[in-house]
């Protein structure tokens, strides 16, 4: 996910102190819904921010919401998303995947999230959110066309998050679980301390049986 204040450099010649201002709270906003979406910040770049997710929903409902608390606060903000493969050297975040989610963003209007065709394939079935397809663009350094897709922020809903709870154990079926400790626990005894001696057992001694 790259999202970026739409004018910061012209913003910051006609009021730099309100400016600045804007950037700390655009920061805050990030960091918290970030957070929020078990994302990484990968990176800040001025007014650009850089995230990743484990899943594609994460990141909408998380730009949705981005963009809603922006809005609010007045902040200019374009939100592009794609899905695809990124790699890490020396400290920074390379690959195709970047880049087109970079370009997805540039093309981007201000309090608009566009997502790319891998994006949506993800999301299109996701309960609460609306999105439409834009166009199909050929993006600058990117080989393949790609279809962008906007999300419709004010038509979306965002469904109940609760993330887990620090240092309380995230699954309910501890019974499960501590059911297959104690029979796993009872296999491993059978094996140690049973099967050898039946195996020692004088074949005359063995009964009749089926195992």
């Amino acid at each position: 996910m790259f999202t970026d204040i739409v004018g910061y450099t012209a913003m910051m010649g006609k009021d730099e102190r309100k400016t600045h201002e804007l950037l700390h709270k655009n920061r805050d906003i990030h960091q918290t819904l970030i957070k929020k979406y078990k994302g990484t910040l990968l990176k800040e770049i001025g007014d650009g921010i850089m995230a990743s997710f484990n899943a594609a929903s994460n990141a909408v409902y998380c730009a949705i919401e981005i963009q809603r608390a922006c809005h609010a606060e007045k902040i200019p903000l374009r939100i592009g998303i794609h899905q695809g493969e990124v790699l890490f050297e020396n400290g920074d975040i390379l690959g195709d995947g970047v880049n087109i989610a970079s370009r997805i963003e540039q093309a981007a209007e201000s309090g608009r999230i566009y997502i790319s065709s891998s994006v949506y394939n993800d999301i299109r079935n996701k309960s609460g959110i609306q999105a439409e397809f834009v166009e199909e663009k050929s993006l600058k350094n990117v080989h393949v066309q790609q279809k962008i897709y906007s999300v419709n922020v004010a038509e979306c809903s965002i469904p109940e998050w609760e993330p887990p709870v620090e240092g309380k154990p995230v699954t309910k079926n501890w019974k499960r679980i501590l059911a297959a400790f104690i029979g796993l626990t009872a296999i491993v005894l059978t094996v140690i301390y049973v099967i050898p001696k039946f195996l020692n057992k004088p074949p005359e001694d063995l009964d009749r049986s089926i195992a």
